[in-house]
Parts: structure tokens; C-alpha cells; sequence
């Protein structure tokens, strides 16, 4: 009996997609830790800006529903535009309100810049679900 023969180079496994991958984890893994954050900093919230839980509490309301209202219609908008530089730009935007977020002197201030960071997050999750479908396998 012979040795089966070698795989071709056509028919080689593709490789993993290691750092499109750990791109995506580190973005999903923002975008999460930033929608929660404000729940576990919700005495220093409430001391800081002087308000009750509750309403420090909506901060995490008003990214969701940045997040709810931007998301289909900024996938939408973007669809004829380079997926990397607007990768690169939601991030950047990502980061500028939530900068915004920690300099804010009053909880309107950080209401409004929450709503606009989960605008940023829906952009970027649309993009990410993009991203998993043009590296997976689609033999497998």
C-alpha cells in the first residue's frame, strides 16, 4: 500500500484568519465593556454628577439607543464606501465620544455623547458581522 498522496496546494486547508480575528474580538470586546461600563461605576457616577442611580443608570440607555437607531441605517449609508478606512473612523469616532463621555460636566452632556458612541457601536457591529462573513469558510 502506498502513502496517501499530499495535498495539493488547491486543495491546502485555508489559514486562520489570526489577525482579522483578534481585530474583530478586541472591537466586539469594546464595544461590549463600553455599553457596561457605567453599571459598575454607578456610585461615582451618582456622586460626580449628583443625581439618583436611576438616572445615572441611563447612561447605558442612551448608548443602547444609539445603538438601535444608527445601526441599520449607518450599515446602509456606508455601503459603497472602502471597509477599512470606515473601520478605522467608527474606532476613532468610538474613542472621541467616549472621551467626551469621561470629560463630561453634566450628565446631559454625557447623555448626549453616550447616544453618539452607540451610535458609533452599531456601525461597528453591522461592520463586524460583515467582516465574519468574508473570512469564514464558505466550503465548510
Amino acid at each position: 500500500m502506498s502513502a496517501s498522496p499530499a495535498l495539493s496546494v488547491a486543495e491546502a486547508p485555508p489559514r486562520l484568519p489570526v489577525f482579522a480575528l483578534a481585530l474583530m474580538a478586541m472591537t466586539g470586546f469594546i464595544v461590549i465593556m463600553t455599553e457596561t461600563l457605567p453599571a459598575g461605576l454607578l456610585p461615582q457616577l451618582v456622586s460626580s454628577f449628583g443625581v439618583s442611580e436611576g438616572t445615572a443608570g441611563q447612561l447605558v440607555s442612551a448608548y443602547a439607543l444609539g445603538t438601535v437607531l444608527a445601526a441599520i441605517p449607518a450599515i446602509a449609508m456606508t455601503q459603497g464606501i472602502s471597509r477599512k478606512p470606515l473601520l478605522v473612523t467608527g474606532l476613532l469616532g468610538f474613542v472621541v465620544a467616549n472621551t467626551l463621555t469621561a470629560l463630561a460636566p453634566t450628565l446631559v452632556v454625557a447623555l448626549v455623547a453616550r447616544f453618539i458612541g452607540g451610535a458609533f457601536s452599531g456601525l461597528l457591529w453591522g461592520m463586524l458581522a460583515g467582516y465574519a462573513r468574508r473570512i469564514s469558510d464558505p466550503r465548510a
